[in-house]
C-alpha cells in the first residue's frame, strides 16, 4: 500500500500529520469541549475531539462504556487495542472496520479521542503514523500559538481566541479576539476571476470604515519573490471618545499557488511587529520576514 503525502493540522494546540487529501468538513471552536471531523473526496475518514479534565481519565472503565454503548448499536468483533500509549476498541460496526482511540494530554488538561472510519481493511501503517504525530503544539519563544488549517499558516497573540471561521470555495478566513485585540487571516483563490486592481488598493478599500493610516502608513515590501503591500495607521473604537488602537494590515499574491493571501491586526501585538503572523509558502513569505 502507498504511503499519502502527508500535511501537518494544528487546531486547539493540538497538531497532527493527516494524508493530504483528507479535508476537514467539521470543526468546532470551544476549547473546552469540541470534534472536528475529517473526510477524503468519498467519505469521512477521521473524528478527532477533546475535552477538558481535570486529571488522566480511568481508561478501563471509560473503554467498558464504550465497548458496551458500540455493542448495543450492533457492533461485531469488538476487541481491546492498543498503539503506545493510545487505548482503545477495534470492531466493526454497520460492516465497516472502525478504531477507536483515546489519549490523555496533560499540558492541555484534555482527553484527546480519535475514531478511524476505515472503508476497507485497517491500514496498521496509515493508523500508527497519525497516532504518532499527534501531540501538544507548544507556544512559540515569543508566546504566540500556532494554528494551520484550511491553507492558513497563523501564528495567534496568547490569550486570543477564535471567534468566528469562514470555509468555502476559494475562501478561508479566521478571526481571532480577546478584548481590543483582534486578528484577521484569509486565503481567496480564483484571483484572477475577480480581482480588478492592485493589491494595495484592494487592501487599502477593504479596511474597516474605522482604520485610519498613517501619512507614511503605506509601503510595498519585497519578500524574496512575492511583493507585499501593507498599511499601517490607528482605529478608533467608539464614535467620540472611543479608545485609539494602532493597526497593520497586509496583503499579496502568493507565486507558488497564485492565492490572494492577507491579514490584519489591531492592538499592540500589531504594533510595529517586525513577524508576519501569515506564511504562505516555504519559499516567499515567512512569518520572520
Amino acid at each position: 500500500m502507498m504511503t499519502p503525502t502527508m500535511r501537518t493540522w494544528i487546531w486547539r494546540h493540538l497538531a497532527v500529520e493527516l494524508p493530504d487529501e483528507w479535508e476537514m468538513l467539521q470543526f468546532s471552536r470551544d476549547r473546552a469541549a469540541g470534534r472536528c471531523a475529517f473526510a477524503d473526496r468519498y467519505r469521512f475518514r477521521l473524528e478527532l475531539s477533546w475535552r477538558q479534565v481535570a486529571g488522566p481519565p480511568d481508561f478501563e472503565r471509560m473503554l467498558h462504556d464504550y465497548e458496551a454503548r458500540l455493542t448495543e448499536r450492533g457492533m461485531t468483533d469488538g476487541r481491546r487495542v492498543q498503539r503506545g500509549a493510545w487505548r482503545g476498541l477495534s470492531g466493526r460496526l454497520g460492516g465497516q472496520p472502525m478504531t477507536r482511540y483515546g489519549i490523555h494530554v496533560p499540558g492541555e488538561a484534555c482527553l484527546v479521542e480519535t475514531v478511524f472510519i476505515w472503508p476497507g481493511a485497517v491500514d496498521p501503517v496509515l493508523e500508527k503514523n497519525i497516532l504518532g504525530s499527534l501531540c501538544e503544539a507548544p507556544p512559540e519563544a515569543d508566546g504566540d500559538r500556532r494554528w494551520r488549517a484550511f491553507g492558513l499558516d497563523m501564528r495567534v497573540p496568547a490569550g486570543l481566541e477564535l471567534t468566528d471561521l469562514t470555509v468555502q470555495p476559494a475562501h478561508a478566513e479566521a478571526h481571532f479576539a480577546k478584548g481590543r485585540t483582534d486578528v484577521r487571516f484569509a486565503r481567496r483563490g480564483l484571483v484572477p476571476t475577480w480581482l480588478r486592481t492592485p493589491v494595495d488598493a484592494w487592501l487599502r478599500h477593504g479596511l474597516p470604515s474605522d482604520a485610519r493610516p498613517a501619512p507614511a502608513g503605506t509601503r510595498s515590501l519585497a519578500c524574496g519573490t512575492h511583493a507585499v503591500a501593507q498599511i499601517s495607521g490607528l482605529r478608533r473604537t467608539g464614535r467620540v471618545f472611543g479608545k485609539v488602537r494602532p493597526f497593520r494590515a497586509e496583503a499579496w499574491i502568493c507565486p507558488s499557488d497564485g492565492r490572494l493571501y492577507s491579514w490584519i491586526g489591531t492592538g499592540d501585538p500589531f504594533d510595529h511587529a517586525a513577524r508576519r503572523p501569515l506564511a504562505c509558502c516555504a519559499e516567499g513569505v515567512t512569518p520572520d520576514a
